[in-house]
């Protein structure tokens, strides 16, 4: 049976597939990420269960609701009840209205980075080392940063503002 395969692009990127019986995999491999997600690469394509099951054994540091799917004015009405409310469980998919990025790390010196694509087929995940980067304000300055860039712009081309989603309220199992 063949759980996982891994199929290099031209973009560095990697795409997973998974086939068979998967029920386990994440229970199996929270020990040893090397034999899934590689250090440095961002793996794209894959569905919002598969981020779950390694977002949930991280400490989540900053998020980001972006524009891409929904008006500005509903993603900002959004991030203000999702950091209002108390969650016993998040779940992205139905506590906010468009994609999320996700900044967290881990206990063995990883940064990760979720990405929740509202259609939660075409995600992406990555993780890279601490070590290897600057000090963590740096590293949240250039997320978001970055998230700011991913968010859509209006017919003038003016970029949205992404709204910071309070990592406290990450509670519970988190999904997407």
């Amino acid at each position: 049976m063949n759980l996982i395969t891994f199929v290099n692009r031209e973009s560095s990127n990697l795409h997973i597939c998974a086939s068979g019986d998967v029920s386990g995999i994440f229970e199996s491999i929270k020990d040893d990420y090397d034999s899934i997600i590689y250090t440095g690469f961002f793996i794209d394509m894959v569905s919002c269960s598969f981020l779950n099951g390694f977002i949930n054994h991280t400490k989540i540091i900053d998020a980001y609701l972006l524009t891409r799917y929904v008006s500005n004015d509903v993603n900002k009405i959004c991030a203000k009840n999702f950091n209002e409310k108390n969650w016993n469980h998040t779940n992205l998919a139905n506590e906010t209205s468009d994609d999320v990025v996700v900044l967290s790390k881990d206990d063995k010196g990883f940064y990760w980075v979720f990405y929740y694509d509202r259609d939660c087929s075409d995600c992406v995940i990555s993780r890279f080392s601490k070590d290897s980067l600057c000090s963590e304000e740096v590293m949240r300055k250039t997320f978001k940063l970055v998230a700011e860039e991913m968010s859509n712009g209006d017919t003038n081309n003016k970029k949205f503002p992404v709204y910071k989603l309070n990592s406290e309220k990450f509670t519970g199992w988190i999904s997407g």
